[in-house]
């Protein structure tokens, strides 16, 4: 049984949305997307054209203008997602992308790609089954988790200013102009009531390209070629559920959110959840005081795209 739906809304205060799921007996995918004022997450999931994969994508443009993320949105996926190696299909993504000369933006890229638990027919009538695997490639701070049994069993190293290993390799790359600390804060969830102002960073590449991850496409190269790369070997006797996402889902939510992220939640019902965060009223600790009742402006609302494989377990 599969099904296929996608649906758009225009309105004054969400200027995009996008929702399309594709469901099996045993794998259900989701992607959804709430564009704001930027306009620039994009994601997608789906099966490869050889059917050996299932994958989900998200995407976060960021800068001036928006030709990388419009690149990445112009890509047969269910083509690219069947590359031998996820790695060199990064790379050759990035190339492409740094011939697009005079560009100032960029975007971080997360994919996952997964089989499907196969039955091995044995001798004598017996069964067997073989796993399936998950491998993930990533760039930027699109972050990945990837759940068993409600606990987060993988989560990506993102290449932001938390990443110690990140923060010495730009700091000794050429292009680095420097690291701007003073004065940058950034919002942190606490609780669904509550949020703080914690320190934040932001990453001079020069030539306009200051940004506040320490990786990404685009910006003609200058933040180097390193990725994220993981591979996860399934057991069959347990179900997997898969959550690529952009920071305008992952930055409005928090430990205590788990149970629901990690439920049976799909991509529209996560995507509804984090934009419903934005829109409220909260409380704020701004390090000095908490003043209740402060709400985000909207053109500070963000973008915000998730892409979710949910996959049961298969037992003979």
């Amino acid at each position: 049984m599969s099904a296929f739906t996608e649906t758009t809304h225009d309105n004054s205060a969400v200027c995009e949305q996008k929702s399309v799921a594709v469901a099996t007996e045993r794998i259900r995918l989701s992607t959804a997307i709430k564009q704001a004022t930027s306009k620039q997450d994009f994601g997608v999931s789906g099966v490869s054209d050889s059917g050996k994969w299932h994958f989900c994508i998200a995407a976060d443009g960021h800068g001036r203008t928006s030709r990388t993320i419009e690149y990445l949105r112009s890509q047969i996926w269910s083509t690219l997602i069947d590359t031998k190696s996820l790695h060199d299909l990064i790379t050759r993504l990035r190339e492409d992308i740094n011939k697009l000369k005079g560009i100032n933006d960029g975007a971080c890229l997360s994919i996952v790609r997964f089989t499907d638990h196969k039955v091995i027919s044995g001798g004598h009538g017996d069964c067997g089954v073989e796993p399936g695997i998950i491998e993930l490639c990533y760039i930027g701070d699109s972050s990945i988790k990837i759940y068993s049994d409600n606990e987060v069993i993988y989560k990506s190293k993102d290449h932001d200013r938390y990443n110690k290993e990140e923060i010495t390799r730009i700091s000794e790359n050429c292009s680095m102009r420097g690291i701007k600390r003073s004065g940058q804060w950034d919002i942190e969830v606490v609780n669904s009531q509550l949020i703080k102002s914690v320190p934040a960073a932001i990453f001079d590449f020069g030539e306009g390209d200051a940004i506040n991850m320490t990786n990404a496409l685009g910006h003609e190269g200058k933040t180097g070629n390193v990725m994220g790369h993981y591979i996860l070997q399934m057991d069959n006797r347990k179900d997997y559920k898969i959550v690529v996402a952009t920071d305008g889902f992952w930055g409005m939510t928090c430990d205590h959110d788990q149970e629901f992220i990690s439920g049976e939640s799909d991509a529209t019902a996560l995507v509804d959840f984090a934009d419903s965060r934005w829109r409220q009223a909260w409380a704020h600790d701004n390090t000095h005081t908490i003043i209740e009742n402060i709400k985000f402006p909207t053109s500070n609302i963000d973008d915000i795209c998730a892409s979710v494989a949910l996959i049961k377990l298969l037992v003979l």
